[in-house]
């Protein structure tokens, strides 16, 4: 889960990517039928099944997009300094947050992960993955005529490991044909429930300085989070082309600590070859 990263130019690639594979059903050529003897005929006849060759394993890549509560934080940064700074200058503006960002749709993440089927209906998998990102804030003001620059940096890392269970009430996806038309006839729902470990780091540095004589303060903070989760999630998978399938899910974090600051919603986007 990043669940904290800035990934704005990532998930600009993620959907080129997509649309790339989309046309692998598009422009995929008709295979040269086969003319198999002996055992190979018999393999056919029987079908690839029967022998073990299913494709029951996958790979996939995902971008998940987050609206955290982040209210511990927006806290600590009202009374540190919205509360404090507001009093001492008349002019004072908030400085942008990561809520900002979640508000806005920038705290996204990348992860990489591998999956099994369990039977007909279900499959579970394994992933990881994290994010970075650094909110920025250099305002100036000028009190009692004295020009005075302020940097306020907010930062977070975060690096998680999870399991999922994923259910098809109707089956998986199947593509039958090509084109558009296809790819929505064989879209199914799906469900899945997540577990998982985050590692989470959040930082912020604060600089007030003065023309000629620099920095005249410097404060910084660092707090690391060692946190558990679970998240249920529903959505659909599309068949994209023969081996390809483009899923994405909404759901929910729920954080065994520290839930006011880091629960909130999820959107995940995932791209699956299956092998």
């Amino acid at each position: 889960m990043r669940i904290v990263a800035s990934l704005s130019r990532f998930h600009t690639v993620f959907a080129l990517i997509c649309v790339a594979v989309c046309s692998l059903s598009v422009a995929e050529d008709e295979p040269e039928p086969l003319h198999l003897t002996g055992a190979d005929a018999l393999m056919d006849e029987q079908g690839l099944e029967d022998f073990g060759f299913e494709k029951k394993s996958f790979w996939f890549i995902a971008s998940t997009n987050y609206h955290l509560r982040l209210e511990e934080s927006e806290k600590q940064i009202d009374t540190m300094l919205n509360d404090t700074f507001g009093r001492i200058l008349p002019n004072w503006k908030r400085p942008r947050t990561f809520k900002d960002w979640c508000e806005e749709m920038r705290v996204w993440d990348v992860s990489v992960g591998y999956g099994r089927d369990i039977n007909a209906k279900a499959s579970w998998t394994v992933y990881g993955g994290g994010g970075y990102g650094t909110v920025q804030n250099s305002p100036t003001y000028k009190p009692l005529g004295l020009k005075m620059r302020m940097t306020i940096d907010f930062t977070r890392f975060s690096g998680f490991l999870g399991t999922s269970v994923n259910y098809y009430p109707l089956g998986r996806p199947e593509l039958e044909g090509r084109g558009l038309r296809a790819m929505l006839k064989g879209t199914r729902p799906a469900g899945e429930m997540n577990i998982g470990y985050n590692y989470q780091v959040s930082q912020a540095d604060v600089r007030i300085a003065f023309p000629i004589v620099g920095n005249i303060a410097h404060v910084e903070q660092d707090d690391c989070y060692h946190l558990f989760w679970t998240s249920p999630r529903v959505g659909f998978e599309m068949p994209l082309a023969e081996s390809y399938s483009l899923y994405i899910l909404g759901g929910y974090l729920f954080f065994f600590d520290h839930a006011p600051e880091f629960n909130g919603y999820m959107v995940e986007f995932l791209v699956r070859r299956r092998f």
